[in-house]
Parts: structure tokens; C-alpha cells; sequence
């Protein structure tokens, strides 16, 4: 399911808190290695970002059986490329930190880091289109649903065992 979110905020002061969220839910090596990031933060009126990145979905309320809270992970995709990203999944949102430039893990996430071209407590009307995306397993990034885990499962059997 997606929706469409429209809403008046100020989208600086939702992106800084988001980051700050991430560097709560890392070691404090993470902080301490993105220098740069720490003083954006640290500066309200402060325009120079580093290269984080910001992505959200909606948490799906129906289908997730999970919350998740993960620091920096590392991921490899089928294709061969990477992911450096870090995740808090809880209720309304699933929310990933991506750093060095990466995309997001998803494509469904909704990428909100143009939150930081706006300035300091000044507020506007943003739309944001948002799927919601179930939690199921404690795999930062993994979003599919109960059905899916178990139809892979099945299959992964059927193929270690020959009954394809």
C-alpha cells in the first residue's frame, strides 16, 4: 500500500533529528569518524551536510511482527553492489541512514534528504508519497512480509533437497 503524506513542516529541523537518532542508535565510534556531521548538528543554522543520506517508508502496522534498531550494517546485493546504511524501524516509520554517498537498500523508500535545503524553523508543505513496508525480521533493511520469508523458504527446501 501507498499513500500519499501531506503535511506543514519544517523540514530541516525533522531531517537534524533524524540524524541525530542515528547517531544515538550507533557506537559512539560513528560520530567520532563523520567529524563534519557532528558540527552540522551541532550548528542550527549550519547549511554544510555531509553525505548521509535520509529514506523513509511507513511501518506496516498489519503485516510486521518485528521493530529493528540497527547501526551502520554492511549489505551486498545479488547484483554485486553495496550498501552502508543504518536503520530504526518503530512505529509510524521505517527510517535508513545510508553514509559515503550509497543508495537506499529499497527502492520503495522514499529518499527525504532534500529536507536539508531548507532553513533553520522555517516551515512549508511537503508531500510524500509512502509505502508502508512490513518489519518481520531482524535483518536491518529486509522488508518483506511473513508470506514472502516463508514462500522463500520453500523454495530454498525444494531446491536443497531436489523437489523443484
Amino acid at each position: 500500500m501507498t499513500v500519499t503524506v501531506e503535511c506543514i513542516i519544517r523540514p530541516l529541523d525533522v531531517f537534524k533529528q533524524m540524524l541525530v537518532m542515528f547517531c544515538s542508535a550507533s557506537p559512539s565510534t560513528f560520530a567520532q569518524k563523520h567529524p563534519r556531521l557532528v558540527r552540522y548538528l551541532l550548528n542550527r543554522e549550519s547549511r554544510d551536510a555531509d553525505d548521509q543520506r535520509i529514506f523513509i517508508s511507513l511501518y506496516d502496522w498489519h503485516n510486521s511482527i518485528a521493530l529493528r534498531q540497527a547501526g551502520l550494517t554492511a549489505r551486498i546485493d545479488g547484483g554485486g553492489g553495496s550498501h552502508l546504511f543504518a536503520e530504526i524501524s518503530f512505529p509510524p516509520f521505517n527510517i535508513v541512514m545510508t553514509v559515503g554517498g550509497g543508495g537506499s537498500p529499497d527502492p520503495r523508500l522514499f529518499e527525504i534528504t532534500w529536507f536539508k535545503n531548507y532553513g533553520y524553523r522555517e516551515t512549508v508543505p511537503v508531500r510524500l508519497r509512502l509505502t508502508a513496508l512490513s518489519v518481520t525480521s531482524y535483518f536491518p533493511g529486509d522488508y518483506r512480509t511473513l508470506d514472502e520469508l516463508k514462500a522463500r523458504a520453500s523454495e530454498a527446501d525444494a531446491e536443497y533437497t531436489g523437489n523443484e
